[in-house]
Order: structure tokens, then sequence, then C-alpha cells
């Protein structure tokens, strides 16, 4: 019996083992005080945006967090666009790092090149094999948010989707871009699949999406002529205790909502 139970040990050593190897060591980021809701330094409050060294995909990275927890997953792009891995602000009208959630520091844009075809083309990011322990080297299953944003401009022609295995997309915040500005059309919010999707070609608000504890996540970029698109990931952690996040989550994001709504009363919100 002792053997067995050896012998289970050493199994289980060898599979965390495994986890952890020939991984890329990526980068965290949290952005300028103010600059958002979940902007500042606060391990367990602010977002920290992930950043990546190294292309191409598929490449694993392991992300070590202000938390003292530890975040890891597989990214892999599919597509007839190069995603390179870009430091933001990635163009002059983007919101992100320029509008809001401004000192980013990092790789932490996933940009394509410049589509020079006809008609519209898509890539495909997905980020798979999800696993976030904390600083005991515990799986952390619930109370952690994953983040989407849009880190360029989506413009007509252009837009960005997301589906997620975790729990109903929310959004979190909305970075109102320099003017003349304008939003794009959001859909999806309640469900495990959204859409933004561009309506002008001005410089473009950006929003921040949240679903929390998945371990699947499907991105899709889309652009038409002459046109590039970027995003960004991002994770929000509360304390560890804190077992109630995801209610406090969905409230914080419909306050945020509400907010957003009194301040740009026609934007399409679905």
């Amino acid at each position: 019996m002792k053997g067995g139970r050896l012998i289970l040990w050493c199994c289980a050593w060898i599979l965390f083992q495994a986890e952890g190897s020939a991984q890329t060591v990526g980068t965290t980021s949290f952005t300028d005080a103010g600059t958002g809701l979940y902007s500042g330094s606060s391990p367990h409050g602010s977002i920290q945006w992930l950043g990546y060294p190294t292309s191409p995909f598929p490449s694993s990275y392991v992300f070590t967090l202000a938390s003292g927890f530890t975040l890891r997953f597989t990214l892999s792009v599919t597509g007839p666009i190069t995603v390179v891995p870009t430091q933001p602000p990635t163009y002059s009208g983007a919101a992100f790092d320029k509008a809001g959630y401004t000192g980013v520091n990092g790789n932490v844009a996933l940009y394509g090149n410049t589509y020079t075809g006809t008609g519209t083309v898509s890539d495909t990011i997905q980020v798979t094999s999800i696993v976030l322990r904390n600083s005991s080297g515990t799986v952390v299953t619930s109370g952690w948010t994953l983040v989407l944003a849009d880190a360029e401009s989506t413009n007509t022609s252009e837009g960005i989707s997301g589906t997620t295995n975790g729990s109903n997309w929310v959004l979190l915040d909305t970075i109102i871009n320099f003017s003349p500005t304008s939003a794009p059309t959001l859909t999806g919010l309640g469900t495990s699949s959204v859409t933004i999707t561009g309506n002008s070609a001005g410089n473009e608000d950006a929003y921040i999406l949240g679903t929390n504890d998945p371990t699947t996540l499907t991105a899709t970029t889309t652009v038409g002529n002459g046109d590039r698109q970027g995003i960004a990931f991002g994770i929000l952690v509360t304390t560890p205790e804190a077992s109630t996040w995801i209610g406090g989550l969905a409230g914080a994001a419909l306050c945020g909502l509400i907010l957003f709504r009194r301040l740009r009363p026609g934007v399409r919100v679905a």
C-alpha cells in the first residue's frame, strides 16, 4: 500500500513538473492609477495585463502575478494575418494605453499586420489549458477573471469576438477615446459569445470585457483591406478569501455599464 502511494505521489510530481516545462516566461503590467475602473497596482483589484516576449505561436506561457499567483496557458494563432506581440499603444487612434489604462509595459497587444487583400478575413486566437495557481501551488478554480480588451480601434469592416467556457461575458469598462469618437456595436453580453463590430472610421472607444474562471477562450479578429486589429488579455484577481467575488464583479460591471450609458446615451449595447 505504501509503495502504491509512493508511485501515485511520484506520478503527480512528474505531471506537475511537466506542466512547467518548455514554457516561455511572460510579463505582467499594471496601468497608471486613475486611468480606468480597474487600473492601478493592487494585486487584488487591478487588471494585470499579460505580455508576450516571443512569437510565432503556438507557445506555452507562464506568468507570475503580483499576488504570488501563477497563470499558465497555451496561446495559438491561426489565420492569414501574422500576429505580433506589440507594446501599446498600437497606433495614434487607439484608446487603449492612450485615452485610458495608460502606462502599460511590455508586448501586451497581439497586433495583426496590415491586410492587403480583398474582402474581409479573420484570425483565430485561442487560449487553452488555462490554469491559475495560488502562492501555495493549489489550482484556483473560482474568484478570478480573464480580461479581453480592444487594443486598437474597431472601425468599419473590423471586428472582435470572444467565446468562453467560463462565466458569461460582462462589460468591465469602456475607454472613451479622444474626439472625434464613436462606439462600436457590442452584442452578446450575458452570454458565452460576445462580438464587437465597427461602424465608423473615427477614433473608436475600446471595450474591456471579462469572463470568470475559464479554462479555454477563443478570440477572433476581423479586418478588411488596409486594416489592422489588435487585442490584449489581462487577469483580475481578488484576495483568495473573497469567495463572493463573482457576484461582486457582476455588480461592479453593472455599475460601470450604467455609468457608461449615462455618459454615452447613444451607445449600442445588446
